[in-house]
Formats: structure tokens, sequence, C-alpha cells
């Protein structure tokens, strides 16, 4: 009777051990995988990153004659656009030519209280990306900055 005993004992064991290590390997998994929606994951509502830009010179200095025949307009204009298109970057050198005459021929119909700053840059902002970006096949620009805009 006391073998039978040491034997159900013996028997016994093992089937709490097993059971042990099952809700131990359970409840790590069940931490892991908290953790990293806790923790690891991005949050679904996250916004992508923005791409990379980069930026050209449209020319290094431009002088425009105003509508009125009596003003000036100078300025230093950088183009941005994804730096990833590189399409687009060779096509912005390719025709640099055509598109500061196209921003002569826009700036050179405005009368000085449509180009005088403060307000009206944004304006001239958006004009000028709106004529580049017409003669544009692989792409367009994001917007223009201006390192350089003097009015006489």
């Amino acid at each position: 009777m006391a073998e039978e005993k040491k034997e159900e004992k013996k028997s016994g064991f093992p089937m709490q051990m097993i059971i042990i290590i099952l809700l131990l390997v359970v409840i790590l998994v069940g931490g892991a995988i908290a953790a990293y929606f806790l923790f690891l994951k991005p949050p679904v509502d996250a916004e992508p990153e923005p791409p990379a830009m980069t930026s050209l010179m449209l020319r290094e200095s431009m002088l425009v004659n105003l509508k009125d025949g009596r003003s000036f307009l100078r300025f230093t204009a950088m183009m941005e656009f994804e730096a990833e298109n590189t399409e687009l970057a060779i096509e912005l050198e390719e025709k640099s030519h055509i598109l500061q005459h196209e921003v002569l021929v826009l700036l050179r119909n405005k009368e000085l209280a449509e180009v005088r700053p403060p307000d009206s840059i944004e304006k001239v902002q958006k004009a000028m990306t709106k004529v580049i970006n017409a003669r544009l096949e692989h792409g367009e620009i994001a917007r223009i900055y201006f390192t350089e805009y003097i009015i006489q």
C-alpha cells in the first residue's frame, strides 16, 4: 500500500508541473503580445512621415519690369520638390529656360500692388508654382521659396 501511494505521488507530480509550465508559457506569450501592442506597434492613426524634400534654384537672380513700366521686382527663388523624384530634377534642369520665361511673363503682367509684400508674396508664390507645374511632365514642385525679394 505504501508503494501504491508513492506511485500515485510520482504520477501526479509531473502533471502538476506540466500545468504550471503551460500556464507560465501562456502568461509569457500573452505578456509579449500585450507589450507589442502597447509599446512597440505604431498607433494606427499616426500620420506617415512626409517625403524628403530637396530644392533647386530657379535662377541666381531675376529682374522683372512690372506692368506699370516704372517698377521693378528682383528676386531669387528656390523650387522645392520630393528628393526621390530624380526624373523631375532632370526635367527642371532641362526646362529651366522655359520655366524662367513663364515666370517672367507671369510677373510682367502684375501691377506693383499685386507684388508688394507682405500679403502678396504668398499669392506670387502660388501663381509661380501653378505656372511652373503646368509645364512639368514628371511630377510637380511642392512650393517656391524666395531668398531675395526686392521691389523698386
